[in-house]
């Protein structure tokens, strides 16, 4: 495919590119202050297919969302920092193009391959709208959900076909990438003030990747890049001096 059929916001500076690749339910914007805190860093952000302004490129799996990453990646290396599902597309591009990644950040990555993580498939897949409000209901509250102007509350709902499809096949027992693939640094990102299951996913993940480094976020929770801009800026930073480490 080509990366005309997805929103892409880059900006110019000195050094790697950083790519910031958003979660579930969710879009580029959601790093608008990070990036700023990053500059003169060069930033690449973009909305994934079937989210926000990429919702016409229409929705696909994993698999899909690898392969757009790696697209906007064209030839040039950059550091990869996912936040939520976002951190696993990170990974795939990382462990297809190894050579193109030279340090991977994953910010509360889903492991949707272990059996103790819940799954949504029978509602993703009879009712992805409502699965769609429940999520967004657990991200901004259920008040100001009741309060949002409707066109902005269908444009979320009509969201819950990318979720479903980016979600279709990832089930035990092995992870959706090679972890063997990933030699370059990896840092594994956890917000101290996050849930359990956040929690436990982040040491799981962490365990399995050969290369992996732990972060913790003061007082973070999930919704970082929105919540803690600095927070998840000095993450990202975390991931750019492994890079530079690995390049010495």
């Amino acid at each position: 495919m080509s990366d005309s059929l997805l929103h892409v916001r880059r900006s110019d500076g000195a050094g790697v590119p950083v790519v910031l690749v958003h979660g579930a339910m969710d879009r580029n914007t959601s790093f608008a202050k990070v990036a700023e805190l990053l500059a003169p860093r060069p930033i690449v952000r973009y909305d994934r297919r079937g989210y926000g302004r990429s919702q016409a490129a229409g929705p696909g799996d994993l698999a899909t969302h690898v392969d757009d990453l790696l697209v906007i990646l064209g030839s040039r290396p950059a550091v990869l920092v996912g936040h939520s599902f976002g951190g696993l597309v990170a990974l795939g591009a990382a462990a297809a193009a190894p050579n193109l990644v030279p340090a991977v950040g994953t910010y509360e990555a889903p492991v949707p391959w272990v059996e103790w993580w819940p799954r949504r498939e029978d509602l993703l897949a009879a009712d992805p709208r409502g699965a769609a409000e429940q999520v967004m209901r657990s991200f901004i509250g259920d008040a100001r959900w009741e309060r949002v102007p409707a066109r902005w509350k269908e444009a979320r709902l009509a969201e819950g076909a990318a979720m479903a499809a980016e979600m279709s096949g990832l089930v035990p027992p092995d992870p959706p990438f090679d972890p063997s693939r990933l030699t370059m640094p990896v840092v594994v990102g956890c917000g101290s003030a996050t849930g359990a299951r956040a929690r436990r996913g982040t040491d799981e993940l962490a365990a399995l990747l050969p290369t992996a480094a732990r972060h913790v976020i003061p007082d973070a929770v999930h919704e970082a890049p929105v919540t803690d801009p600095p927070g998840y800026a000095a993450f990202v930073r975390a991931t750019l001096r492994r890079a530079e480490g690995a390049a010495r």
